[in-house]
């Protein structure tokens, strides 16, 4: 999914009802690209959003025959790494007492 317009959260609902937040998606961030057939987070708007979606098999067949979308391909995971990465180093400074 690639956010049009506005703003979308990202993040998951806890057996106790917490929502804890992944990460906040605005103007053509794109987000949801899973490696399993599972999506671990919802996502939700957080005001009126427009969002454009696209099918994992549409996606890998552009990228097959077309070396600039999968080059954005890469480029996005490695961001979502990094982002990853940032967040367990945030989670890890929290005190927790």
């Amino acid at each position: 999914m690639s956010v049009r317009s506005s703003a979308a959260r990202c993040g998951a609902i806890n057996c106790d009802g917490r929502r804890p937040i992944g990460a906040f998606h605005l103007d053509g961030d794109i987000f949801g690209r899973e490696n399993g057939e599972t999506h671990r987070f919802t996502a939700e708007a957080v005001v009126k959003t427009t969002v454009r979606v696209m099918r994992r098999a549409s996606l890998e067949v552009a990228a097959d025959s077309d070396i600039v979308v999968w080059r954005n391909l890469l480029g996005l995971t490695t961001d979502n790494l990094q982002h990853a990465k940032n967040h367990m180093l945030l989670l890890g400074r929290k005190n927790l007492t």
